[in-house]
Formats: C-alpha cells, structure tokens, sequence
C-alpha cells in the first residue's frame, strides 16, 4: 500500500455521520460527477474495517470511476467492524460483528436519493450467519466460550428475527446445543437458507474443553471428531429442531468457522430443489463436493455427489453465490491441495472463481482476476443479466468492482474506486 493511499485512509478517517456542515469532509463540491444519475438505486460501503461509510447514489458498477471524497457531503459514517446484509433490494442490515466494537447494528432505508437510518439495535451479540425469511432477516449467533462467573451459558444458539415491516428485533430466542446430536459436541451454525416455512442451517460441530487457568473458563476449540460427517438442522419458523440432515458422504462440513461462515452452503433453487456445497474446511483428506438435499424425507441424494476438488484442479472451496436457475459462482482458495484450514495464512487467499451449474454438473474455471489481492467483498448479483459483481482490494491498484459474466464466462474490471477500500456493495430500491 503507497505511503499516499495511508494518508488518504488516515484523512477519511476523520470523516464523522454527526458532524456539522463546516466539518464536512472536503473533496471537490460535492456534485453529482458527470455522467452520473443524482438518484441511483447503487450503494457502496467504503472504509476500513473498523470505520467505513455507506454512500448511496453510485454509479453503475460496470464502468467508470468514483471518487469517494468528492461525494461524501451524505456519506454515513459507521464504527465497528460490520457484516452486511441487503434484503431485497429494499433494506440495508449491518450488523457490529466485534461485541466491544464500537457503534451498534443498524437497518436503513432509501427515500428517493437519500440513505437514512430506520433503527439501531443494542444487540450483545455479533450476528453470524443471517438470511432472509419471509418479511424478516433471521440472524443467529452461535456461543464459543463462556466465564462461569457471568453466567453465560456456553451451550445455545441465539436466533434473532428482524421484522422488516415494523423494524422491531425479536428478543433472542435460544437452542440449546450442547451435545448435538449425542455426539458429545457443540452446534456450530455457519449458514441459514429458507426452504417453504422452514429454516435450513448448516452446522459444524466443534469440541469444548476446560481452562483452568487463573480464570477458568470453556472454550469451544475449533475441531471435531466428526469431519467427514455433513450435517444440516431443519427448523421451524419459531426456531424449534425439527430434524437433522446428515451422513458421511465422502466430503466434510459445510462452510467454515472464519472464512466462510453465515454466506454459503446451503442452497435453495428458484425450482425448490436443495444443494449443499461442503468445503470440507480441515478434512485434509475430503474433497469439497456438492450433494443434493431431500428435506421432506431428511436424507442426501445418493445418486448425486460432485466432486469439486477434482473438477477445480484439486482446490477447496471457499464460498458459493447463487445465480439463479441452476448456476452458480463458486469461490475457490488459490492453494493447491487438501490441507486448506481457516487458520492464518496457511490456506492463501480465496481468489480463483468458476462457474458451476448443479443439471449439468459442469465447471468452468475462470481467469483474468486481478494480481496482489488483499481482500474480496461479498458479491452483489444480477440474476437478471446473470452478472455478479464483487468489490476487490489490491496491494498495487486502486479498488475496484469486478464483473464476472456468468453467460461470457468472463471477468472484466468494472468502477474504479478512489479514495477508500470497497467494503461491501449492493442495491437500494426507493420506497
């Protein structure tokens, strides 16, 4: 990273959502740059991790270049690191991910070409894995240690439902999920997807063990016993276990515990039909694979299994993006190989995409991703034009959104971003 760019994030750091128009941040005079709509539904997230802004009126992610000072003047400021969660096109959910993070989880709304905040929520809790579910965002936070002496329980997932007609949060309702499945291990939820009324979540076990140190506490270690098993919870629409997916179908869990948890696994079609994509993450002798799910008779497909590991050229699998009918956009790391973990740097970086479709099993690995990668927002996707676009940070460039073109099988270099790391993008319809 250049010497300016670091003072550049150093200046934006400055930038506050409660300052006063003398302390506006400064860049030009804040009109809407040529070419570009004074009203468009495209938001970005820009920042750091700990202090990043929502800027709503963007460009067209295509093309182009936006400069972030110059179009700060309605930019809000959020503290914290946050996870991002559009619903619908509608509604912008971000959620502090750090409970000792500053600032607190919040929704906002778009009238006409203004971004405003409906709701801050003091939540005590980060929010995982999350997805919408019906009119609401269902979000859970899945416990992994605990100190007696607060009182804590160790053992429950917290499922929170965020009302998007009223704005209001539930308060959290727990399952308790010490020993699941009498395997002597603790649920791990590391995804969510609605299937008809119910809530598909895929777990992870993870093993406890006690630290007698001058604070004793339990810790949930990051490992299991159980790596080669696929498990998936079915719940009803109060959060109550219903049944539990699962078997030992040559692959490993579905998604991880850091790298891919709460954006992908388990996968609902247009038509209905289930898919579950297992990474495998820390089964150094499973390959990713892709399994079809009958949740009416709880069970796996027999007569499906793709082999994902072996059609990418023997990587593992990072993430899954679904885009619509029967295609997907698969993220794989770049490290060649079964021995990919979520831990340090050991597994690289997740930066090799292809194009999977679940009918024809076929894979098609794609090129033309930028060099010096640092990071990968999550993805906005357009079914429609079957486009998905992802915000990239490079060590050498300026940060800009990528298009892959899931028809063209191509990835070209969309908006160039000045000034700020693209933290998360998406769509804002006006109410």
């Amino acid at each position: 990273m250049t010497t300016n760019r670091i003072l550049l994030y150093a200046l934006t750091g400055l930038l506050s959502w409660s300052c006063s128009k003398n302390d506006e941040p400064k860049g030009g005079d804040n009109s809407t740059p040529s070419g570009v709509d004074a009203s468009t539904p495209y938001v970005l997230i820009l920042g750091t991790e700990n202090n990043s802004y929502v800027f709503a009126n963007a460009p067209f992610f295509d093309t182009g270049t936006y400069d972030s000072a110059a179009n700060s003047k309605d930019a809000i400021q959020m503290q914290g690191d946050r996870r991002i969660h559009f619903y619908k096109d509608k509604y912008l959910y971000t959620f502090v991910y750090n409970r000792d993070d500053p600032g607190k989880s919040a929704s906002f709304e778009r009238k006409a070409s203004k971004l405003s905040k409906r709701k801050e929520y003091d939540l005590k809790n980060s929010i995982q894995a999350r997805t919408d579910f019906g009119a609401s965002v269902v979000g859970t936070y899945s416990d992994r240690e605990y100190f007696p002496k607060e009182a804590v329980s160790p053992t429950s997932v917290k499922f929170f439902r965020f009302d998007t007609t009223s704005d209001a949060v539930s308060d959290p309702i727990e399952w308790d999920s010490k020993n699941f499945d009498n395997i002597g291990e603790v649920a791990y939820i590391t995804d969510l997807r609605q299937y008809k009324d119910y809530l598909l979540a895929a777990i992870r076990p993870i093993k406890a063990y006690l630290d007698e140190g001058v604070f004793p506490q339990t810790k949930l270690l990051l490992e299991s016993r159980h790596t080669h098993t696929t498990y998936i919870g079915v719940f009803d629409h109060n959060f109550r276990l219903v049944k539990v997916i699962k078997g030992d179908k040559g692959t490993g869990v579905i998604g991880g515990l850091i790298k891919a948890t709460g954006k992908s696994g388990v996968e609902v079609l247009d038509s209905g039909e289930v898919y579950a994509f297992a990474a495998a993450f820390n089964a150094t002798d499973r390959p990713s694979a892709v399994l079809k799910v009958n949740v009416e008779n709880g069970s796996f497909d027999d007569t499906y299994f793709v082999n994902l590991t072996q059609k990418s050229g023997n990587r593992k699998l990072f993430r899954t993006h679904y885009l619509g009918g029967t295609r997907f956009c698969l993220q794989f790391f770049d490290k060649i190989g079964l021995d990919v973990t979520e831990f340090g740097d050991a597994s690289g970086k997740a930066s090799k995409f292809a194009i999977f479709d679940v009918a024809t099993q076929q894979l098609d690995m794609l090129t033309g991703e930028p060099e010096y990668i640092n990071s990968i927002t999550d993805p906005y996707v357009d079914k429609a034009q079957q486009k998905i676009y992802f915000g990239i940070n490079t060590d050498n460039t300026d940060p800009a959104i990528y298009v892959i073109d899931a028809n063209a099988k191509t990835i070209s270099k969309g908006l160039i971003i000045k000034g700020q790391e693209v933290r998360a993008l998406g769509v804002m319809k006006s109410e």
